[in-house]
């Protein structure tokens, strides 16, 4: 029986600025949103500045790259700032149900306040930043930390990421199960327990949906 929810932060309840972003890389929005996801998709950790990586599939010197960064890291709330439509009203209605939430998500030290700008942090019991713990994902320690820190056993939490790789297999792992919250477009469209966007997780029958 599912008793917990566990979020990712990044590309799943905020997204990144993408019209700053496609500004900055003189690109349209649709291009660079792809070459992003693209990117993503294809991390297996986390670290490194993976806007080099994005800036050079859209034919862009690794200097464009680093200058994204250097956005993040100047702006208060970073570039991972437009919350997803459909989050807090998802986040209302667990709670409603009486799952306890929690979010785990690999970040510099400023998720929880992200998380508080976004209107969003009154509904997490945990909130819990990598940089703050010193263990990332897909390590399965910092899943299974916000699984004890919840108070619950991991197989009685459920995880949602955008990332396979780090938010899915990490979950596993740790004994979790995973959601894949795909970016539309991703590979592995028969993954069993991939959803297309958050209000999917309502209509979970684990969760209490129909």
């Amino acid at each position: 029986m599912t008793a917990a929810v566990i979020f990712d932060v990044g590309n799943t309840l905020l997204h990144l600025d993408y019209a700053w972003l496609a500004g900055h890389f003189g690109r349209p929005l649709g291009e660079v949103r792809a070459a992003e996801i693209e990117v993503r998709q294809g991390l297996s950790s986390h670290g490194g500045n993976y806007f080099v990586d994005v800036a050079a599939r859209l034919g862009l010197p690794a200097e464009a790259g680093a200058a994204v960064l250097a956005e993040h890291d100047r702006r208060p709330e970073g570039l991972w700032c437009v919350p997803d439509r459909d989050a807090e009203p998802v986040l209302r209605e667990l709670a409603r149900r009486g799952l306890r939430l929690g979010v785990v998500s690999n970040a510099d030290g400023r998720v929880r306040a992200q998380l508080e700008r976004a209107g969003l942090a009154p509904f997490f019991a945990v909130i819990i930043d990598s940089a703050e713990v010193g263990v990332s994902k897909p390590d399965p320690a910092i899943f299974r930390m916000a699984a004890a820190r919840l108070g619950v056993a991991p197989a009685e939490a459920v995880y949602v990421g955008d990332i396979y790789q780090v938010d899915v297999a990490g979950a596993r792992a740790a004994g979790m199960r995973g959601l894949w919250l795909a970016p539309a477009g991703a590979p592995g469209g028969d993954f069993p327990e991939r959803i297309e966007r958050l209000s999917d997780i309502l209509a979970t029958q684990d969760f209490g949906g129909a």
